[in-house]
């Protein structure tokens, strides 16, 4: 397993028409304590956050539930296969 990613990929995020996907620009590690996956996430576009999960999808991969924190910078973490090692072996 690699522990991290940088590049892009598409953030799923629900809303009031259903699910928006917007592209976006990544930086992702594993934590080494807890095993959980987190980073930024920076949108190439206009962004309506959501509190409700969301799914982070990396090219040539499988959707990924995650999570949004807004802070200095908008965080991205999820729990579980990192969504750089789905459809990987």
């Amino acid at each position: 397993m690699t522990t991290a990613y940088s590049g892009p990929g598409a953030l799923s995020l629900p809303d009031e028409d259903g699910v928006t996907t917007v592209p976006v620009h990544v930086d992702l590690t594993v934590d080494p304590v807890t095993g959980e996956w987190r980073g930024t996430c920076e949108p190439t576009g206009p962004l309506t956050l959501t509190y409700e999960p969301v799914e982070l999808t990396l090219p040539g991969g499988t959707p990924t539930p995650a999570h949004l924190l807004e802070g200095v910078r908008l965080e991205i973490y999820g729990s579980g296969t990192p969504p750089w090692d789905y459809g990987r072996s």
